[in-house]
């Protein structure tokens, strides 16, 4: 009676540690890939045992700054992405997620996901993982593109739906892949004609744009290596437009700008003097 009374203590106490460890990230615990993807090695369901409780549903949003879906990238650029994972009836969940170039190694640059998330590198590689289990199931971050000529990106992502009983049995993990192209026509805007810079000196950049169709513009001024100096949205006219852009955070060197509109982008290299 005894031995079989510590034999379930243990079963207990083995299963809850098991939770506990997984809680702060398979990548983080256990230095382990479990998103599914070529170089993974399984998936949350390695230890997290299914059951017909409930089902999991994982998904993975991609958004520039305007807030508009993207399905292809431009490089340097930085979007919102937002991870989802639900399963009716579960009560915590849990994730990880990595981008990959063709090579499989680990691309891309993960911010502002606060406190509740980690990087957790795992064989050279940066993977994204929550740092406690969530309620919610919802986490946002901030993702910057690699630079021009790095190809497409994938992401491989695990979500992971648990029953919070203290041990891996009635939880459910569904892995996804999300395969981000890089765009092919991002040197032209299709309502702009025209688009010159009129002086490369002092913190101010005069600009001269001519438009085809007037509407809301984004213009954003790049360093070579793609940190983001300044951001502006403009209402432009249809025909001649001029204005400054704020260059005051940047030291003098070379620069891009970027116009955005309709979900296009334009971009044009200056030298700041």
């Amino acid at each position: 009676m005894k031995r079989n009374l510590l034999f379930s203590m243990l079963l207990i106490c083995s299963g809850a540690f098991l939770w506990m460890s997984h809680d702060t990230g398979a990548g983080k615990v256990q230095k382990k890939d479990r998103t599914g993807g070529p170089v993974a090695e399984g998936t949350c369901a390695n230890c997290h045992i299914g059951g017909n409780t409930f089902a999991t549903v994982t998904k993975l949003s991609i958004r520039n700054s305007m807030g508009d879906t993207v399905t292809n990238y431009v490089p340097g650029t930085t979007y919102k992405l937002t991870v989802s994972v639900k399963g009716t009836g579960a009560k915590v969940y849990g994730y990880q997620m990595v981008s990959l170039l063709n090579d499989n190694s680990s691309t891309g640059t993960f911010s502002n996901f606060g406190t509740q998330q980690q990087i957790s590198p795992v064989a050279g590689r940066n993977y994204l993982e929550q740092k406690s289990e969530s309620t919610t199931g919802d986490w946002t971050m901030d993702w910057q593109a690699p630079v021009s000529g790095s190809g497409d990106v994938s992401f491989y992502l695990c979500g992971l739906a648990a029953n919070n009983a203290s041990g891996s049995s009635g939880d459910l993990a569904k892995p996804i892949t999300a395969l981000l192209p890089v765009a092919t026509n991002t040197n032209q805007i299709n309502d702009l004609s025209g688009l010159k810079i009129l002086s490369y000196y002092g913190n101010e950049v005069p600009i001269m744009i001519e438009t085809l169709k007037g509407g809301m513009y984004e213009f954003e001024i790049y360093s070579m290596n793609g940190v983001l100096i300044s951001k502006t949205q403009t209402e432009l006219t249809n025909g001649t437009n001029n204005l400054s852009l704020d260059a005051s955070a940047a030291p003098n060197g070379a620069y891009v700008l970027s116009v955005r509109h309709a979900g296009q982008m334009q971009s044009q290299r200056f030298i700041k003097l």
